[in-house]
């Protein structure tokens, strides 16, 4: 079975949504010093979640204009 580069990114955005998640459950119970340490994490997360959304969503747009849907 060959795993199209969209699923992988989809699989990513998934993994990547649930690490924040988990971040932010860590964020809640820090001290000061290491909430803004975990915000900066949650902040670059977020970026690579953003990316992979537009890559995904640039290759159902393709898909979809090249017919193969």
């Amino acid at each position: 079975m060959t795993v199209s580069e969209t699923q992988r990114l989809t699989w990513q955005r998934d993994v990547l949504g649930e690490a924040k998640r988990m971040l932010v459950k860590l964020r809640s119970d820090a001290d000061h010093g290491k909430a803004i340490e975990i915000n900066n994490i949650i902040a670059q997360v977020d970026y690579a979640v953003l990316i992979s959304e537009e890559i995904i969503q640039r290759n159902e747009h393709a898909r979809k204009n090249s017919g193969t849907v």
